[in-house]
């Protein structure tokens, strides 16, 4: 078993299986009266496989609900991943160094001098 929780849900399963099993044999002659049979053992019946039903149901949808909540908080930690800054991005600063733009000015273009800068303006 992967956890406790599943060793008792696997317990759970065996004792619904039994208990069922055992009200399968009161629908049968044992109890001469079919009014008591269908009404109680009926209804007994009903009961415990709903129980059943609603607690297994109960489980598959916690599931979902913690695989969908997994699935979005991936897709929104990588929509909203932190983009790197294009202002200061080196790659854009060279390109701008080698053309000589006015707009970063001497200090980031110092191998142009004063008329190569006037040629490139």
């Amino acid at each position: 078993m992967d956890s406790n929780f599943a060793l008792y849900i696997e317990t759970f399963n065996e004792v619904i299986t039994v208990f069922t099993l055992y009200l399968m044999m009161s629908f049968t002659d044992a109890e001469p009266d079919v009014g008591i049979r269908n009404a109680i053992y009926g209804g007994f019946f009903i009961g415990v496989i709903g129980i059943y039903l609603c607690v297994h149901l109960t489980i598959l949808f916690a599931d979902v609900c913690k695989q969908l909540k997994d699935a979005c908080a991936g897709f929104f930690k990588k929509l909203c991943r932190k983009k790197p800054d294009a202002k200061n991005d080196p790659k854009r600063i060279e390109r701008k160094r080698q053309r000589g733009s006015a707009k970063y000015g001497a200090d980031l273009a110092p191998e142009l001098n004063e008329s190569e800068r006037k040629l490139k303006s």
